[in-house]
């Protein structure tokens, strides 16, 4: 694996979840996202460390602090009644990342997924096909001049018939009347 470059670097923080707490070093992804680059530089070197003890210390790769965490209406004393919480280092989740997004960028460019895993894999969602879906109504509709105010008078409906390829595999949307329906090209 390559080494990690400031340009990966400077996503990673600002990307994270800002309420999450810290681990037992205490660095919290809001002072991770407002380091100077000299301050990156060093962070960087602790991300090239912490992968080259990866190699050597496997059983230690992660350190986590646990709470317990007492669940809503429930007795405390009984150890059942808590759901226990880990603070892993804001800096090893960050690395974590780091790796798995390095990994599944590697694992794209080789084709290693299966097209059933589409959905599980950032951007290749469903949500995200009805998405493009939608972008694809809306440029029909901008492209037939189709006025879409709220006033029915002036409100035109989309062609009898319109093809809608979906940006992902074969499948296409046909609409008819304002109604969807699926149909597989051949």
């Amino acid at each position: 694996m390559n080494r990690f470059s400031t340009v990966e670097l400077v996503p990673a923080p600002a990307s994270a979840k800002t309420s999450a707490s810290p681990g037992p070093d205490n660095m919290s992804y809001k002072v991770l996202s407002q380091l100077g680059e000299k301050e990156k530089m060093g962070l960087l070197g602790i991300f090239r460390l912490l992968l080259g003890k990866l190699a050597t210390q496997s059983n230690k790769r992660k350190y986590a602090r646990i709470v317990a965490v007492v669940k809503p209406r429930k007795i405390p004393t009984f150890i059942e009644s808590c759901s226990s919480i880990s603070h892993l280092s804001c800096i090893s989740k960050v690395v974590e990342k780091k790796v798995l997004h390095r990994l599944d960028g590697d694992l794209i460019t080789r084709n290693a997924y299966l097209p059933q895993m589409s959905r599980f894999r950032e951007e290749r969602s469903s949500v995200d096909n009805g998405i493009a879906l939608a972008k694809c109504i809306n440029q029909i509709r901008t492209q037939a001049n189709i006025n879409m105010s709220s006033d029915q008078s002036t409100t035109r409906m989309l062609p009898r018939e319109a093809t809608v390829p979906i940006p992902s595999s074969s499948p296409v949307v046909v609409l008819r009347a304002g109604r969807a329906s699926r149909k597989r090209t051949p």
